[in-house]
């Protein structure tokens, strides 16, 4: 399990770019070995587009590829269907979200990687796993998902393959066991998989929302009371949250616009970016 929270002021955000470098990270650990035998690597996750379902992981997996060890032959990418499928990670988010159940506040973040390390091993981003800005550098070297000759929000399963040119190829299937794409390029022209090259990002450039930061204040207030701020065990939150928070307005709010990214938001008031 990755940790988004790595200490004050050094928070990353829980998009494409976090889950593509944690899964990066985890593929360079990974003994394959060297046999001669060809072996196909599945990757299987929800289909939450701002994460797990995008060009941004697909291209990390493509660069991957083709500097991978040459007995893994392929990549397979699947995303059950949504609401219907069990994965074994689900399990141990369930056990987390028990012992979670248990405690009435948790106001440190630290409490809650106390927490995930009881089941799970925890990796702090920007120290054991380091981040990369993956979408600008896929952005640059892949057409757009639009352009790829299949259409990609409907797919439950990708195939990626490395070529002889030192490229990678991919086909997308709609179905999870009739296989009828073809393999097709997805890069500009001019351009390699092997030219996807992204710059790492520096820990604590993540901007929280002002409407969640203020959430997070009113929290604050109402177990702690409004001299919050004097707590020496909440100097955290004093640290990153500003004085006069409360009356932030934003153009979200005022607009009723939902949030859709795909993140867990826990109903305790901790900041976990």
């Amino acid at each position: 399990m990755y940790s988004h929270t790595i200490g004050r002021r050094k928070k990353f955000g829980k998009g494409s770019n976090e889950i593509a470098s944690a899964v990066f990270d985890r593929l360079n650990k990974i003994d394959f070995g060297k046999n001669d035998e060809q072996k196909i690597l599945r990757l299987v996750a929800d289909g939450c587009s701002g994460q797990n379902k995008n060009s941004t992981l697909i291209g990390m997996c493509s660069k991957w590829l083709v500097t991978a060890p040459l007995n893994v032959a392929s990549i397979e990418l699947v995303f059950p269907v949504t609401g219907h499928s069990f994965l074994p990670p689900d399990g141990v988010f369930g056990q987390i979200e028990r012992k979670l159940r248990k405690r009435e506040v948790i106001a440190m973040p630290s409490e809650y990687v106390e927490i995930f390390s009881e089941s799970a091993t925890t990796v702090e981003l920007g120290q054991e796993c380091r981040v990369f800005d993956w979408k600008t550098a896929v952005q640059e070297v892949l057409k757009p998902p639009s352009s790829w000759g299949f259409k990609f929000k409907e797919c439950k399963r990708y195939f990626l393959k490395r070529v002889r040119s030192g490229n990678v190829v991919i086909r997308g299937e709609v179905n999870y066991k009739n296989d009828l794409g073809t393999f097709v390029g997805i890069t500009k022209k001019g351009k390699t998989t092997r030219l996807i090259d992204p710059d790492e990002i520096s820990s604590g450039n993540h901007q929280v929302k002002p409407l969640k930061l203020r959430d997070v204040a009113t929290l604050l207030a109402k177990h702690f009371g409004e001299g919050w701020r004097a707590l020496q065990d909440l100097s955290y939150y004093a640290n990153v949250i500003p004085e006069q928070i409360e009356n932030i307005e934003t153009e979200e709010e005022s607009h009723n616009v939902p949030d859709t990214t795909c993140e867990f938001i826990p109903k305790l008031p901790a900041i976990l970016v």
